[in-house]
């Protein structure tokens, strides 16, 4: 399963009613929200190896 389709089932879970601008966003800051941490996991691995 996709995360799109993850973030989808999960806003369905809520009994959400929005519409396909306003979830692209969601999935846009959800998206950005994850590459943050797994930045922030890489540069605490980093520091931790050495």
């Amino acid at each position: 399963m996709s995360l799109s389709d993850e973030i989808d089932k999960w806003l369905e879970l809520q009994g959400t009613c929005i519409n396909s601008l306003q979830k692209s966003n969601l999935r846009q800051k959800v998206k950005e929200f994850i590459k943050e941490l797994k930045e922030e996991d890489e540069g605490t691995s980093l520091i931790d190896r050495r």
